[in-house]
């Protein structure tokens, strides 16, 4: 269904009950990602031209990826950094915060995933510091501020206390 339809809103339901029928359900996770191969899926609805759709695979993405090194090290492997980096170039969306917590999530206690944002041909850190300076003062896009500022915090040892955010 998620693959094949043309209707958004029947992609944006079965993403909506993937996620639901995911959570808290190791063996059906294991199941998704192993033979269904799940991160393939989720990578290319992420790259969906309906916003709802990137939005709920970027979040389901985020959620599967927290607290496992083992599914950071596949999304790793499979270059999904890069891809995440190349969806955050496109014109800006509200899918941008959520492909910026998942980069996060990636990262997060993750040498590897790091190493990989700091790749210089990604030119992560200078897209960071462009969407600090455009995203600036604008109310509705706080939490995408501050997912920048950790990303180049955790990653590029930059220190950004001189851009406050107030929340």
């Amino acid at each position: 269904m998620l693959e094949n339809d043309t209707d958004s809103l029947v992609k944006t339901k079965a993403l909506y009950a993937m996620s639901c029928f995911l959570r808290g359900n190791e063996e059906g996770k294991s199941e998704f990602l192993g033979s269904m191969d799940g991160f393939s899926v989720l990578m290319r609805a992420m790259q969906s031209d309906f916003e709802k759709v990137k939005i709920k695979a970027t979040f389901l993405l985020s959620d599967i990826c927290l607290g496992s090194d083992k599914n950071k090290d596949t999304l790793c492997n499979m270059g999904m950094i890069e891809q995440i980096i190349g969806l955050l170039r496109k014109p800006h969306d509200p899918s941008h915060e959520h492909l910026l917590k998942t980069l996060l999530s990636l990262a997060s206690n993750h040498e590897r995933c790091q190493s990989e944002c700091q790749r210089s041909e990604l030119g992560l850190v200078e897209l960071l510091h462009k969407k600090l300076n455009s995203l600036k003062g604008k109310e509705d896009c706080l939490e995408e501020l501050e997912y920048c500022q950790q990303l180049k915090t955790l990653c590029f040892k930059i220190d950004t206390q001189n851009i406050q955010v107030d929340r």
